[in-house]
């Protein structure tokens, strides 16, 4: 069974329907311009579901989600960008909360791993040939 996270984020933009897929960390590629020595530079930065509805690109043009298991949602009801449906926001809220408990596990998982050995006093042998009698 599949799970219900986030798959595909769509928007339109100029009557044609753009799709920005999930990483396998959960983020959203999403292209921004940035000025750089006064240049405008084109990035790429990796957001949340969240946060890439939130971007006024995005927001104003529609957004839908596509789940995993194929089920879709419209974020805004009827394109009005004024309030987010409960369903929609419900989404967003498990699948950063699924990717934020998968990031600390393997946080955990990696700190076990580096975590140095303690060592009590009585592992220690200091009888090995040491004359305190000058």
């Amino acid at each position: 069974m599949k799970t219900k996270l986030v798959k595909f984020i769509s928007f339109l933009v100029s009557d044609k329907r753009y799709f920005i897929e999930s990483t396998k960390s959960g983020k959203f590629k999403l292209p921004v311009m940035e000025n750089v020595n006064g240049k405008h530079k084109k990035v790429y930065k990796y957001l949340s579901p969240r946060e890439v509805i939130n971007d006024p690109r995005i927001k104003h043009g529609d957004p839908s989600i596509t789940l995993e298991n194929g089920d879709k949602f419209r974020v805004f009801q009827g394109g009005d960008a004024s309030s987010m449906l409960v369903e929609a926001d419900s989404v967003l809220y498990l699948h950063e909360k699924f990717f934020l408990e998968k990031a600390e596990e393997e946080k955990k998982k990696a700190l076990k791993e580096t975590q140095p050995i303690n060592y009590d006093q009585a592992d220690f042998d200091f009888s090995y040939g040491y004359d305190d009698e000058w």
